[in-house]
C-alpha cells in the first residue's frame, strides 16, 4: 500500500533538523563540530518499533524495567 505523502522522508527530514539544531547549539557552546548521520532506514525501524510497543498488551513503563 502505497501513502501519498512520503511519510519516512518527512520524518527522517524533522529527525535531522532536530539533530542540525543540536549540532549548532553544541558547537556554540563547546566550539567544537559534531558529525551528523541520519538514514531512512533507521527512521523507518525506529517508527516501526515504536508503534509495534504502542500497539502491544505490554507496554513499557517504569515498572517493567524496575530489577
Amino acid at each position: 500500500m502505497k501513502v501519498g505523502v512520503a511519510v519516512i522522508d518527512l520524518a527522517t527530514g524533522l529527525s535531522t533538523v532536530g539533530a542540525i539544531t543540536t549540532a549548532l547549539y553544541q558547537r556554540e557552546k563547546t566550539l567544537k563540530g559534531t558529525k551528523i548521520d541520519c538514514s531512512l532506514l533507521e527512521t523507518q525501524v525506529n517508527i516501526s518499533v515504536n508503534d509495534l510497543f504502542s500497539r502491544s498488551k505490554y507496554r513499557f513503563s517504569y515498572h517493567f524495567f524496575r530489577i
